[in-house]
């Protein structure tokens, strides 16, 4: 008799709930089995120039001769996840659109928006969790002015309560309306099941906090946010080190920003939430959506520690592939399956996704978790970790083949408080990945009631099946993540 996808899991799912059993001999082998890597052709990181601007704004340079654009980024160390208050999360969206509709004292909205535009362009501006930042690309011969009209603009930026309130409309009425889309919902409450609402990085984005976001809050925020204190500006591109270090100087060397106190930017270990606890004995939320063809499954992970950070990336892609393939390329339940990682200032994040047919909801669960537990016991083909290897290596190379990328590959490195040498031994630290540390970054990423599975489907029709794998109670949740009585 063949067994079907969901029974023949069941005997590993029971190790996944459990304390991780001794490993075999054949697995303890496999662990020291793991071929050496060619490293002959790989992919050099840019050379860059360091110097300090009189205000102590760190500028890194990263000149390209040949390019014909240069990018202009300058990170801010302190992100929505430290300044958002704890009742009224988004005001860091709220800003972040706001700045792209914005004038100064002395220009309004319009006459900014018009000098942008005639130099080419316009800038980004985000704010996430852990970091500003404002990014611009132009021509060689428009940086100054680029870099004048961004730092008048963060300087005396005349907020406008009109557009904070039209802001602040637009984001509220857009996360009402994606309630309606599963897959929407799926990944916008991963963070909360996976850290809780009492974590930084956890804090529900709900309708009636954006409702109480006010134009004072918005205020504090670019107060807070905006400032030369540990900031980073970025150049890379067609521009020597001494043109762009001249041109940075007279555009931001004197701006000293708000004289209010901002606190310390997140760190681990600094004193705010950095480990990761479960949320609480039960780890499989679900939203239902009556009559959807498809189920979302998200599951998250977290590593905390930095050191095994090349070995999470690595982990990251194989699951990734051991997901498509086991979901769609062998059993065809789900159009694509994948897993990110993500470094930030507090964890980094190991996150599953895929979106399976309704009635294959099980199985595909059941799969997904006799793949995580595999890695926890050490189960790894060499031949997919060397692919893997070889994949993330290759990835660099387009990594800087612009000026934006180089651009934002350096202020990820601020943003996420990433070691100074992260991309210059980034392939030399992929290489010397074991089968031991993905093992023993699989046992803490996959641990038993350490990660949340979160469901966004048709819970009448998927919910006997997910009761068979024994996974316990199911939470269930309305689309705001709050749980339903």
């Amino acid at each position: 008799m063949v067994k079907s996808p969901v029974a023949s899991a069941l005997g590993c799912l029971v190790s996944l709930l459990c304390l991780a059993a001794p490993q075999s001999v054949a697995a303890q082998d496999a662990v020291r089995s793991l071929p050496a890597p060619a490293l002959s052709s790989s992919p050099r990181v840019p050379a860059r120039v360091e110097r300090m601007l009189p205000n102590g704004m760190r500028l890194i340079v990263v000149p390209a001769a040949e390019a014909p654009l240069v990018t202009m980024q300058i990170v801010f160390p302190r992100g929505s996840a430290l300044l958002d208050p704890s009742d009224r999360s988004g005001v860091g969206i709220v800003l972040g659109n706001v700045l792209r509709t914005s004038g100064t004292d002395s220009l309004d909205w319009r006459a900014m928006n018009n000098a942008f535009l005639s130099i080419g362009g316009e800038p980004t501006f985000n704010i996430g969790d852990d970091a500003a930042s404002v990014q611009y690309t132009v021509v060689p011969a428009n940086l100054e002015r680029a870099a004048q009209l961004v730092g008048h603009l963060l300087d005396r930026i005349a907020l406008d309560p009109g557009a904070v309130e039209s802001a602040r409309s637009t984001i509220l009425q857009n996360v009402i309306d994606r309630r309606a889309r599963g897959s929407d919902i799926a990944t916008a409450l991963l963070d909360q099941v996976t850290f809780g609402v009492a974590h930084p990085y956890g804090r529900p984005f709900l309708p009636q906090s954006l409702a109480k976001v006010t134009f004072e809050d918005v205020q504090r925020l670019h107060r807070q946010a905006f400032r030369p204190q540990g900031a980073t500006l970025i150049v890379t591109g067609g521009i020597t080190v001494d043109a762009a270090e001249r041109i940075m100087t007279a555009a931001w060397g004197d701006w000293h920003g708000d004289a209010e106190a901002a606190p310390s930017p997140l760190q681990r270990g600094g004193g705010r939430a950095s480990a990761v606890s479960p949320v609480d004995a039960r780890r499989v939320f679900a939203v239902h959506y009556p009559g959807a063809t498809q189920t979302q499954i998200r599951i998250g992970g977290t590593n905390a520690v930095a050191s095994d950070r090349a070995a999470g990336q690595l982990l990251s892609w194989i699951l990734s592939d051991a997901l498509f393939r086991q979901l769609r390329t062998n059993n065809g339940y789900a159009y694509s399956a994948w897993s990110t990682y993500r470094s930030s200032r507090l964890t980094d994040r190991l996150f599953q996704y895929a979106a399976v047919e309704t009635s294959k909801t099980d199985s595909a669960l059941a799969l997904v978790l006799q793949t995580m537990d595999e890695m926890r016991r050490g189960v790894f083909d060499s031949a997919v970790v060397v692919n893997a290897r070889a994949a993330l290596t290759e990835s660099m190379r387009s990594r800087f083949a612009t000026t934006q990328g180089s651009a934002s590959s350096f202020a990820n490195v601020a943003s996420a408080a990433l070691d100074e040498e992260y991309f210059d031994r980034y392939v030399e630290r992929i290489a010397a990945v074991s089968l031991a540390d993905l093992q023993r970054v699989a046992r803490q990423v996959f641990a038993p009631g350490q990660f949340p599975i979160l469901l966004a489907g048709d819970l009448e029709r998927i919910r006997s099946g997910i009761d068979r794998l024994a996974l316990g109670e199911i939470v269930e949740l309305d689309p705001d993540g709050l749980p339903k009585p």
